[in-house]
């Protein structure tokens, strides 16, 4: 055998390997697709349900416990609702409506038209609250605490009154200057049968 056929098998010998590594390259890649698309919706959903809630506490006028329930337990409900039915669906088009609702219910009502409006409103309201609390199991006495604070503040709205404020001990903290902050990696996983994906990533300060 001549050195060019020597070198001519040599070159087959390390194409078959070349060929063999990549097929098992795009067999591993294959099986992580799935957990990246799974993230990539995640984060999608995080992302929409959190620009909803944010739009709605914009108003300084909120009171501190609604926007803490819209930031603590309402935006689980609208990433749950968007991760099964999206943001087209009637489920989220109810959902996202009853946040407007809910602040419209809190403020004072001087007409007696607006005062029925409340009385008619209400019902439904309070059923779509209630479903997204047990949605995401929302312990009792929280969702307790949270009914109260709606029929304090509805209450005062029905006679025309403003909001009461906040009691001191539910003033929300100070927030740490971003000099003093610690920054804590946010660590996610998912996994499908055998493959777990593990990210960590630095939280966006503000």
């Amino acid at each position: 055998m001549n050195d060019t056929q020597v070198f001519l098998n040599h070159v087959a010998e390390l194409d078959k390997l070349i060929a063999e590594r990549d097929a098992a390259t795009a067999q591993v890649a294959a099986a992580y697709r799935p957990l990246l698309q799974r993230l990539e919706t995640s984060d999608l959903a995080e992302s929409r349900s959190r620009e909803v809630i944010e739009q709605a506490c914009m108003n300084p006028d909120v009171p501190f416990a609604i926007a803490r329930f819209l930031r603590e337990d309402w935006q689980r409900v609208l990433r749950q609702i968007w991760l099964e039915h999206g943001d087209k669906s009637p489920e989220w088009r109810e959902n996202t409506l009853v946040i407007d609702n809910l602040l419209w219910s809190i403020r004072p009502k001087v007409e007696l038209d607006e005062r029925k409006q409340l009385a008619s409103v209400l019902p439904r309201m309070l059923q779509t609250l209630s479903l997204g609390m047990q949605r995401i199991a929302l312990p009792e006495a929280g969702r307790a605490e949270f009914l109260d604070t709606c029929f304090v503040l509805q209450t005062a709205a029905m006679r025309g009154a403003t909001a009461p404020a906040p009691a001191a001990s539910e003033s929300p903290e100070t927030p740490a200057t971003p000099q003093a902050a610690s920054v804590v990696p946010v660590s996610s996983e998912l996994r499908i049968g055998t493959q777990l994906l593990r990210i960590s990533t630095l939280p966006a300060r503000g």
